[in-house]
């Protein structure tokens, strides 16, 4: 049973927001589903390239293994193709 001193609330509550913020909310919305569906195309996309990354690792490997196996190293200058063999320090340190 409700208290003497309460008072009730007849006023008609609205049934629905102002199109104006349907609109917005929408907008939002949409928005927000768009960027999670390109943040699933990045994902993709960096997968891919990392697999990519991986088959160029193997055949970096490959051709250090056919330079170790023709030169006696891999180590190589990049900008000058020229073959860095290793001196007499160096084997000594290895050993």
């Amino acid at each position: 049973m409700a208290k003497k001193d309460e008072t009730l609330d007849i006023t008609p509550k609205p049934e629905k927001i102002s199109d104006g913020q349907l609109v917005e909310l929408k907008r939002i919305v949409e928005t927000i589903n768009k960027m999670i569906h390109d943040v699933g195309n990045m994902t993709l996309q960096k997968h891919h390239i990392m697999h990519q990354v991986a088959e160029q690792n193997d055949n970096l490997i490959k051709l250090q293994t056919t330079f170790r196996e023709e030169y006696g190293t891999h180590d190589v200058d990049l900008a000058t193709g020229t073959i860095n063999y290793p001196t007499d320090e160096q084997t000594d340190k290895k050993d």
